[in-house]
């Protein structure tokens, strides 16, 4: 038997490049669009992406579609600029999830934690900030986050499983092997912000 859809109420995953290489992993596993807890659910992801370049993506990708669900996957690009305080960043991510609330009409909001960066990061050149700071920055707008997250109706703070953590040689990515354990994270989230 086939998964039942519900057409009129669609999921969608939006971030940095976690987004573009799941959407593309899922795509490999022949899986075009995916069905969660019968929504189907669309991506809009990109290398290298801000929380602003996020937000006028989205702009484009709202107007005229419907989402019951916005699970948001960014903030990690911000934090390598020095220029950009881990306070900017959380109350950026924070006042995206409140426009997708108030402008759009979504129903509910997931953020998941930005994670931490590990030694031997390829991308050390780009990053405007050492590791240790940046990590340090990682923890502080992921506990802004949860704390904020903790006093609003409709958006949520998430944890991934530790399986979903496992990155690549990059030291940033999600290791390919364990992509399906990020996926299985995302869909998890998903599904507890449909049955709520």
């Amino acid at each position: 038997m086939g998964k039942v859809i519900n057409s009129d109420q669609k999921v969608l995953v939006a971030g940095h490049s976690f987004i573009s290489r799941l959407s593309r992993w899922i795509e490999d596993q022949q899986e075009v669009v995916p069905v969660v807890g019968g929504r189907q659910v669309y991506f809009c992801g990109a290398s290298g992406e801000k929380v602003l370049g996020l937000e006028r993506s989205l702009e484009a990708v709202m107007r005229g579609n419907q989402y019951t669900c916005v699970v948001l996957e960014i903030g990690s690009n911000d934090l390598c600029s020095a220029k950009v305080t881990a306070e900017v960043v959380a109350g950026g991510i924070y006042q995206l999830a409140k426009t997708l609330q108030e402008t759009y009409n979504v129903n509910s909001v997931v953020m998941f934690e930005i994670l931490n960066r590990e030694e031997g990061c390829r991308y050390s050149k780009w990053m405007e900030v050492s590791l240790e700071e940046y990590n340090q920055r990682v923890q502080s707008v992921n506990e802004t986050l949860r704390g904020w997250c903790e006093r609003v109706a409709g958006i949520t703070f998430r944890t991934h499983k530790r399986e979903a953590k496992r990155l690549d040689d990059d030291g940033v990515h999600i290791r390919p092997v364990w992509m399906k354990h990020y996926w299985r994270s995302v869909e998890q989230a998903i599904m507890a912000h449909l049955s709520s």
